[in-house]
């Protein structure tokens, strides 16, 4: 999500929550109003099952 207010644009950043059969996953996201915000990379979650983004920081986490 980005945020206009300050006059500049600023990244909020958020968890999402995702599942099994959102894999493999990218980011941003596949809403097509972030598709332009950086090169789409693949993530892989660790041991905790959580993943950031290292370019736009937003957070995703599998749901059990």
């Amino acid at each position: 999500m980005i945020n206009m207010k300050l006059g500049s644009p600023t990244l909020i950043k958020k968890e999402i929550l995702v599942s099994a059969k959102d894999l493999p996953l990218y980011c941003p996201p596949k809403d097509k109003t972030f598709w332009a915000m950086h090169p789409r990379i693949y993530l892989e979650f660790d041991e905790t099952k959580k993943v950031a983004c290292p370019y736009c920081g937003t957070k995703y986490k599998i749901s059990t």
